[in-house]
Formats: C-alpha cells, structure tokens, sequence
C-alpha cells in the first residue's frame, strides 16, 4: 500500500519517485526494495510525511483523507521545544537521554547496537583496548575468570 500511495503522491507533484527519495537522503535504489511487505523505516516515514505534508498513516493506507501534517507538527513541535527550554540544563541532559532511550527501542526502526570501549588487561601485564558491541559484551561477561571492573570513567 506504502508504494502505490507514495508513487501517487510523486505524480501529483510531478516528480520521480527516485527525486522523492534522493530529496529525503536515500539512494535512487531504496524505491525499487519497497513492496507490500517492506516500507521504509519509522524516521523515513516521518521525513516522507513532512515532504507530502500528509501524516504517516496517510502514507501507510491507514487514514482515507489527506490530512496536512504540517500544522499538526509545528503546534506540537512548538510547545514541546518551549517546555523543554524551560528546564535548567541538568534536566535538559536527563530528557535528552530519555528521548535516546525512546529512540532506541525497535517501536521506531532506530534501534542500533551501542558500542563500548573496554581494556583488555592480560596477566603479563599488557592492556589492549577494542571496542565491541552490546551482544559482544553480554557474550565476554558470561565467560569465566572475566571480571568487570565497572566504568573507568565514573
């Protein structure tokens, strides 16, 4: 349904859906892996629905009607950001890392694996510092004679 509706979409403006992706920075490729089954992620959706000014629902065959999106966005958007400036930085800090946390939940396609630095302390004395992955750190932690030092940081 993404497709067909998106393709109608670039026709009403007059454009190749290949522009609409390249204008929202995907490659010219990304329209030709869309199908009935595969649609762009969630922030991909957003970005198509501020180009159309239509709200993603509208885009995923959902909602009949063409709404436009953008004075719903700009209200919210507004009284978001002034809530937000309100804070004092050290709140500022903590809605920031609320709203990564959100982001990182499947929920919205955004999730990727974080990474961490760690040190490698061998028994004759030499250290090696890599970096690995969340899945790769839960895997090191579960073998034996590892031991987790906590952060160095802190």
């Amino acid at each position: 349904m993404f497709k067909k509706i998106f393709t109608e979409l670039c026709n009403e403006r007059g454009i190749a859906p290949t522009k609409a992706c390249t204008d929202n920075g995907l490659s010219n490729a990304a329209y030709s892996c869309w199908n009935e089954k595969t649609v762009p992620r969630q922030a991909t959706l957003f970005k198509f629905a501020k180009y159309f000014d239509v709200t993603v629902d509208y885009l995923l065959g959902k909602e009949d009607k063409k709404i436009p999106l953008g004075p719903i966005v700009e209200r919210e958007e507004d009284e978001l950001w002034a809530k937000i400036t309100a804070l004092d930085a050290t709140d500022r800090i903590k809605v920031d890392a609320f709203v990564t946390g959100l982001l990182a939940a499947d929920k919205y396609g955004t999730a990727t694996e974080h990474t961490h630095q760690i040190k490698i302390a061998a028994r004759g004395g030499g250290v090696k510092e890599i970096t690995i992955t969340d899945s790769q750190l839960q895997a090191l932690l579960a073998l034996p004679d590892v031991t987790d030092l906590g952060d160095a940081d802190n």
